[in-house]
């Protein structure tokens, strides 16, 4: 069954035509409802005028240009998503230069003696492998960056 789109269509009614069947309480005036219909379509099909656009663009229908306005605003998202995941990548990374540039080996030396004083062999032991982990830890981390 081949559908007939002429005019009195509603896929190819204007604002005006389409604004006689409008809820009249929602829109008092003609302007109220051109505005609200034209922002609907460029939620949904990327521009004001959708017929025309899709026609322009060589496309099957309004429902293919809909589509691929969707994909482009998911595209979007993904590359900002992206770029904001490689900004705070980078600023994490200058963090840790910053804060393994700040902390020196004397640092650690001195850090270390105040956690001996007054400790049992065996804790002196534990304590001696964490500060050996973290000077290995630092000196990598001035190394990578």
């Amino acid at each position: 069954m081949k559908r007939n789109f002429g005019i009195g269509s509603p896929i190819n009614k204007t604002y005006r035509e389409a604004y006689k069947d409008a809820d009249k309480s929602k829109y008092d005036t003609y302007e109220k409802f051109e505005k609200a219909a034209k922002d609907w379509n460029i939620e949904k099909y990327g521009t004001t005028e959708p017929t025309r656009d899709y026609k322009k663009q060589g496309l099957k229908s309004k429902k293919e240009l809909a589509s691929k306005h969707t994909r482009a605003k998911q595209d979007k998202k993904i590359k900002e998503a992206t770029s904001q995941a490689s900004l705070k990548a980078a600023e994490a990374k200058e963090f840790v230069r910053e804060t393994a540039e700040s902390i020196s080996k004397r640092d650690l030396r001195r850090e270390k003696r105040k956690a001996l004083q007054g400790k049992s062999r065996e804790e002196k032991r534990e304590i001696r492998g964490e500060y050996k982990k973290a000077k290995k830890t630092l000196k990598q981390l001035k190394k990578d960056n």
